[in-house]
């Protein structure tokens, strides 16, 4: 491998003439179909570099050398190799002395990968959190997948140019303070109500600090049906409340 001093920085360029790996198209072509555990990729392809990178088709490693090389700790690799053996996708022998050869299983129609099957390895409080090897195309549903699903289907609250976010965000956490959170199908259906308040002359800001300022759940129309808090000269009973020691009006919406 070639190595560029730049200053104090070094640069790798990594050379096919200063060694490389060969592996058959086909192995590839196979593997590519093959979801495999992080764990298993790294032992899997250590294992490449060990057997083909030295024109070897098995060699003899050691759970030391494993974890040596690849950064892993030894039960893992251990919990690894256990997978990939039982997928037939690579070769253990022993001797007589009870000394390990490994090898790759380069005849890929020996594999055994189920379409349904799921590999998991359990969770060691001191190692890892859960590895999960799915082996088809098809996704299988898991906490994660479902918990993003959820998330991508929560609805997104476009805020229009003349409502304040600030005081937005003051209110919902009032109403969080009282225990009566929104979700966020209910703060579409409020920032309507708003507007409606805000076409019939009341200020978004103002109705909202005061509904902040009672802790009250709803948000209503400032009393007075003067020129500028109902420009129209109409009597709405939109969201009014009947006073400030009893702010819930007729059509009040939890």
């Amino acid at each position: 491998m070639r190595l560029f001093f730049i200053g104090d920085a070094m640069t790798n360029t990594p050379q096919k003439e200063d060694g490389f790996t060969p592996i058959a198209n086909e192995i590839m072509e196979a593997l590519m179909k093959v979801n495999l555990s992080a764990y298993e990729s790294r032992v899997l392809w250590f294992l490449f570099r060990k057997t083909y990178g030295w024109n070897k088709k098995t060699d003899w490693i050691t759970l030391s050398q494993f974890s040596a090389c690849i950064g892993l700790d030894r039960r893992l690799i251990h919990r690894a190799i256990k997978s990939l053996s039982s997928k037939k996708m690579i070769v253990i022998d022993r001797d007589d002395t009870f000394k390990i050869r490994y090898g790759f299983q380069k005849d890929f129609k020996k594999w055994k990968l189920s379409s349904k099957k799921m590999t998991v390895i359990n969770r060691d409080t001191k190692l890892s959190s859960k590895e999960m090897t799915r082996l088809s195309s098809i996704q299988i549903p898991t906490k994660e997948t479902i918990t993003k699903e959820t998330i991508q289907k929560k609805r997104d609250i476009v805020f229009p140019e003349w409502l304040d976010a600030n005081t937005w965000n003051e209110f919902k956490k009032m109403r969080v303070s009282i225990k009566k959170k929104m979700t966020p199908y209910a703060e579409e259906l409020m920032i309507k109500k708003l507007d409606r308040l805000r076409q019939t002359g009341n200020p978004p800001t103002e109705v909202l600090e005061r509904s902040i300022s009672g802790g009250w759940q709803g948000i209503f129309e400032i009393g007075g049906n003067n020129g500028r808090n109902n420009p129209r000269g109409t009597n709405t009973t939109i969201g009014k409340a009947k006073s400030d020691e009893q702010p819930y009006p007729v059509d009040f919406e939890g």
